[in-house]
């Protein structure tokens, strides 16, 4: 992924009295009005436009219902998150932290609207578990000393705080930026991390997280790619036994967790899944993910009717009710630039403002849950190579929206 960055102005008063009010309905299917904590500007840490937010929790553990994510009472609960990375590189930290207290960062998230995140981490995060740089929790004092882990720890706990849940993302098996040619990752397994220890490092993470009601889910794995196989090749090769036997071990842990099966050739495809659909020791668990950006498409842009093709084909007819493979598909990686309008909706063929909207029209047609790559403002990475995220939420400050018209196109695709 590219990135560049151009910080805008903050956003003003109109734009955060839409999004206080919005968050109101941000919660699961039927939620009251108050679902969300009343605050005042005093109390919610409103700082350049963007509310610090803690709302309720939805009625926890979450499930599934033919394709669609459930609550405990059995509303609907739309997933309509952001991806937080930061985890899975070198610093072994979500990013952010080294401008701004966690329990902001997490209340920011919920003050515009979004009720849940993806949460990236690396095999070699759990294992090695180093102290971590001071560098990287500046804005974090508390945090300064303690090991990876326990920083995740604090993070998950500020989301808990937030009423955000949390989807526990296997970005990748090595740290570092995902995903590159000779990067070594290109299944869940590797000579460093074979795959029993991707599934220790699971259960590990099941019983750390188990007890926590807002970690909702395991994401398995993380953009396999092209190498991998659905099913029919052997064991080397073939994702959908490996998905479940890594499922099934997380659900002998967390047997209340939702179980997210990527598809393979970069979480694009899913056309295993019809003939030969995952299943699982504990039904009613199974989410599927698929991801999405402007070069992912095989067909030209200017026709939303080959683009939505192309998408029903490969995932979109999970969604078909009353299906042997019927189950919800989270679109849990898709984005767009953040530097201009351009970047939201655009007549130009092969640009991401013209994906952005085929795309959230395909969203909106067939109610998708979905996470936006990316919430981060800039990397403190040294190998993303520069310091702005120019598809981030957030600009490099980390307390300003990099693109209103970007948040404001994605409102109406929350709950």
């Amino acid at each position: 992924m590219k990135h560049a960055t151009k910080s805008l102005s903050d956003i003003g008063f109109a734009w955060v009295l839409l999004v206080l009010l919005a968050t109101g309905c941000a919660g699961s299917a039927g939620a009251p009005p108050d679902a969300v904590d009343a605050v005042d500007a005093s109390d919610a840490g409103i700082e350049d436009g963007i509310p610090a937010v803690a709302r309720d929790l939805p009625a926890l553990p979450l499930r599934t219902s033919g394709r669609f994510v459930v609550d405990a009472a059995g509303n609907r609960f739309k997933l309509a998150g952001v991806n937080w990375a930061g985890a899975e590189h070198k610093g072994f930290v979500p990013g952010g932290l080294h401008l701004v207290d966690v329990d902001t960062l997490a209340k920011r998230i919920s003050g515009l609207g979004f009720n849940s995140v993806r949460l990236l981490f690396s095999n070699q995060m759990v294992e090695s578990n180093p102290i971590v740089e001071d560098a990287y929790v500046a804005a974090n004092p508390a945090l300064k000393g303690l090991h990876a882990l326990e920083v995740f720890d604090a993070t998950i706990a500020a989301l808990t705080r937030a009423g955000v849940v949390v989807i526990l993302d296997n970005h990748i098996s090595d740290a570092g930026w995902c995903c590159t040619g000779g990067d070594d990752n290109y299944l869940w397994y590797n000579d460093r991390y074979p795959e029993a220890a991707w599934m220790a490092d699971w259960v590990a993470l099941a019983r750390r997280y188990r007890d926590n009601p807002a970690v909702v889910g395991a994401e398995l794995r993380n953009e396999l790619r092209v190498i991998a196989n659905w099913d029919g090749l052997g064991p080397e090769l073939d994702w959908a036994p490996a998905a479940e036997r890594a499922g099934n071990a997380v659900l002998a842990e967390a047997p209340h967790w939702l179980i997210v099966v990527d598809g393979v050739a970069f979480s694009r495809d899913l056309q295993g899944a019809k003939e030969r659909p995952i299943v699982l020791a504990v039904p009613d668990r199974l989410v599927y993910a698929a991801h999405d950006y402007r070069w992912f498409s095989h067909t030209p842009y200017g026709d939303y009717a080959k683009y939505k093709r192309e998408l029903d084909d490969r995932w979109g007819y999970l969604l078909e009710p009353g299906r042997s493979y019927t189950a919800p598909v989270w679109m849990n990686e898709c984005g767009s630039c953040n530097h201009g309008p351009e970047c939201v909706d655009s007549d130009v063929g092969n640009t991401d403002g013209l994906w952005s909207r085929y795309f959230r029209r395909y969203l909106a047609e067939n109610d998708v849950d979905w996470s936006w790559w990316i919430w981060n403002g800039s990397h403190l990475t040294p190998e993303t190579g520069g310091n702005a995220e120019g598809y981030g939420i957030l600009d490099p400050t980390w307390s300003r929206v990099a693109l209103p018209s970007m948040m404001e196109a994605l409102r109406p695709l929350m709950p």
